[in-house]
């Protein structure tokens, strides 16, 4: 690389735009040039170097650690300026640097820059003007959702042919929609393959191309090129990852850190998704998504994945409760609004579960009833136990969604499902999105001291309502950055038992008879049970109001004069018609903002 070609690299560099030509030439002749391979890393978080780069060619990965978690923040282009700020200041380095593809950078030292400053003050105030700028315009872009652009297609194994996924694909957008489909990867080389690709660059707002060809060194360029990867399996097929697909993963997941999602397609209607887990032990994936070939509405649902306009609905605990949430359903239904991924807590857990299988509204409706009248019988004096680890059996209701929901696996359900509970025996939040549905329900809504707790490798779950009561927090992860997320609160964003109680301090056994004869007029005292539920909540009031805040749509249907444990079953009907009323106001008044 010559002088005019680092002239011309740093001119056309944002911060360097305000330089004059004799100040350009007189930097340019101080850089060093350097090169990272796909993988490496430039800087990581927290270092004190202070040296600054200009990508020159390739594309680099800028990320943050935050909590012990990882979280990408953007692509870095040519023509663009790693470290400015660094340069500029004394500051530690705020954002991990990893070379995506292979990058030639020009380095600027920092100790040749400061020279060159301090007989070009001038130089400082116009790079501090741009440096402003450009902190502003990366304040607005980190408040908005982060999407892909680059969407690469990788085939599972040599026996996947993905150009049927791929026109299906494309006949499913929406016409002059922001999602590209690329269909022929027949690319010379890897130079002419990233080529096109770039071509591409302002067509659309998301392009997505399939990762095939016999060139090893272009299959290894397409798949690190891509800000997010796709592999394609079918079912009924091989169901084994193959050596290639594995290394090319491995190779992209030390440059993207974001794992890649899995689709399994399905020639036939009538295939049922089994053993998805011998797919997700092979590799790790973000998410999996089952794909019928002849279902459109599948492929629909896939795309807004794509492009982070997918709705995931997230349902509260709330027992008897829960049947305004069977009634919010049908008003998002009659809506048009597609719920592409559901998940709950406790009583949630079992409806976001029996919605997940349904093939229509009626059919989720009968099921909830069944299901319902099952667990109600579990509520009951005959059902009373010796207290050793809990004062009901829970017999009636475990057997119901034993019934219902048999062996079926939360990873073969049709859509992206998950529910909460709590482990005691390493006091933490457990999210089941694999396993047995009926058994993750079950955990789910296992109120503690009233319904026995669950075994699950040999640990105690507990209902998930006492840590997370509506979580929102996990769908987002679900979804990701961007989506839809609707929430039904069935309590306002606080726990609280409604009404005006007056008892005294102390209460003999002979008063608490009087009291429940009715004898006792003057007191009014609260349901035990819901006394006892309500105080469980209580722990998760500050998470629950977080999480009310942090959803696009919250429904909070007004049904606090219900008890949670409520056995009148005359008044299901009405709790659903506030569910449905609630929703439909909500929802209304969402699209009017």
């Amino acid at each position: 690389m010559d002088q005019k070609q680092i002239y011309d690299i740093i001119k056309a560099c944002n911060i360097f735009s305000k330089l004059d030509d004799a100040e350009i030439i007189q930097l340019a002749k101080l850089v060093q040039i350097i090169e990272l391979a796909p993988g490496s890393t430039l800087c990581h978080q927290g270092d004190m170097s202070r040296d600054a780069y200009i990508v020159a060619a390739g594309k680099l990965v800028a990320s943050t650690l935050s909590k012990d978690k990882e979280k990408v923040v953007g692509n870095i282009i040519a023509g663009e300026i790693v470290g400015e700020m660094s340069l500029l200041s004394k500051q530690p380095r705020s954002l991990t640097i990893t070379a995506k593809t292979y990058a030639v950078l020009l380095m600027i030292p920092y100790t040749d820059f400061y020279y060159f400053w301090h007989e070009s003050p001038s130089v400082l105030q116009k790079m501090v003007e741009v440096v402003v700028s450009r902190t502003h315009e990366l304040i607005t872009l980190l408040e908005k959702p982060k999407r892909y652009k680059y969407i690469g297609i990788l085939p599972a194994n040599e026996k996947v042919n993905i150009s049927q996924f791929i026109k299906k694909i494309k006949r499913s957008l929406v016409p002059d929609g922001d999602v590209l489909v690329i269909d022929n990867a027949d690319f010379d080389n890897a130079d002419s393959a990233i080529k096109l690709l770039n071509s591409y660059e302002d067509k659309s707002n998301y392009i997505v191309y399939p990762i095939t060809n016999n060139k090893p060194q272009t299959l290894a360029k397409l798949t690190q090129y891509a800000e997010k990867l796709i592999v394609i399996g079918e079912a009924g097929s091989s169901q084994k990852l193959s050596s290639n697909t594995l290394e090319l993963l491995h190779t992209t997941q030390a440059t993207s850190h974001e794992n890649p999602d899995l689709v399994l397609l399905y020639k036939k209607l009538d295939q049922i998704p089994h053993d998805t887990k011998s797919w997700l032990q092979q590799a790790d994936f973000f998410r999996h998504h089952h794909i019928y070939l002849n279902k459109p509405t599948d492929f629909q649902r896939l795309i807004r994945f794509i492009n982070g306009t997918a709705t995931g609905l997230v349902l509260s605990g709330g027992g008897s409760k829960g049947w305004a949430e069977v009634g919010a359903i049908k008003a998002i239904l009659e809506a048009n609004i597609p719920i592409d991924a559901i998940g709950g807590v406790s009583s949630g857990s079992v409806i976001a579960g029996i919605f997940a299988l349904a093939t229509d509204y009626n059919q989720f409706l009968s099921d909830c009833d069944y299901i319902s009248k099952k667990t109600m019988k579990s509520i009951s004096l005959f059902k009373l136990v010796l207290p050793v680890i809990s004062i009901l059996s829970a017999n009636p209701g475990t057997a119901a969604l034993q019934e219902k929901f048999g062996q079926q696996q939360i990873e073969d359900l049709p859509l992206p499902y998950f529910c909460v509970s709590y482990n005691i025996t390493t006091d933490e939040e457990v999210i089941h999105d694999r396993g047995l549905l009926w058994q993750a329900a079950r955990a789910s809504s296992s109120i503690p001291g009233i319904l026995p707790p669950v075994v699950i490798d040999g640990n105690l779950h507990i209902d998930g309502g006492v840590s997370n009561n509506l979580p929102v927090n996990v769908m987002r992860e679900l979804l990701g950055n961007s989506g839809k997320i609707i929430a039904i609160a069935l309590s306002p964003c606080q726990t609280r038992p409604p009404g005006d109680y007056n008892f005294p301090p102390t209460l003999s056994l002979w008063e608490t008879i009087l009291i429940k004869c009715r004898l006792r007029p003057k007191y009014k005292i609260p349901n035990f049970l819901n006394t006892f539920i309500y105080s469980l909540l209580a722990g998760a009031t500050q998470m629950h109001k977080s999480n009310c805040v942090a959803a696009d749509i919250l429904i909070i249907p007004p049904v606090e004069q219900y008890p949670i444990l409520h056995k009148k079953r005359a008044d299901y009907k009405k709790i659903t018609d506030l569910g449905y009323k609630a929703a439909k106001q909500a929802l209304k008044n969402h699209k009017n903002d």
